[in-house]
């Protein structure tokens, strides 16, 4: 079972570990949300995976100074945001339409117990934010002798 789990808004989404962060309903009440907030609706894709010794989260942010991206990890929380400002209008410049979305992206992941918390790395690079997160030894039991007096 995959051990990642997504936090919106500081709250925990049960049926995101069920049926992900991609139906269309989802979707939906995520932009409700944000529009009812006041939020600019910026969604960036990230996808996460894991192998034996390290968790990796990969986030599609183009366009973005690597300047305009945060990663934080606290209490177990790995938060990532970012920020794409819209350039400002030229003098004598007309817009005709605009698809580009801008604003800030936030996400939250709640880390499993495993993790190394102080060796987790970050790297950018063509708009593509990537967390390697490395994995802790397995605590193994330990059997205990039992001595006869």
């Amino acid at each position: 079972m995959f051990a990642l789990t997504r936090k919106n808004n500081g709250l925990l989404n049960p049926w995101n570990d069920f049926f992900g962060d991609f139906g269309v309903l989802n979707k939906m009440g995520h932009a409700l949300r944000e529009m009812e907030e006041g939020q600019p609706v910026f969604r960036a894709r990230t996808a996460a995976k894991e192998d034996e010794s390290t968790y990796h989260i990969t986030t599609e942010l183009p366009g973005i100074n690597k300047k305009e991206v945060k990663v934080e990890l606290n209490d177990g929380i790995l938060t990532i945001t970012a920020e794409k400002a819209k350039p400002a209008e030229k003098e004598g410049e007309k817009e005709h339409f605009d698809e580009i979305v801008y604003g800030q992206y936030v996400t939250r992941l709640t880390l499993p117990d495993n993790v190394i918390g102080d060796k987790v790395e970050a790297t950018f690079k063509d708009g593509m934010l990537t967390v390697t997160i490395p994995k802790a030894e397995e605590v193994k039991p330990k059997t205990i002798a039992i001595k006869v007096k």
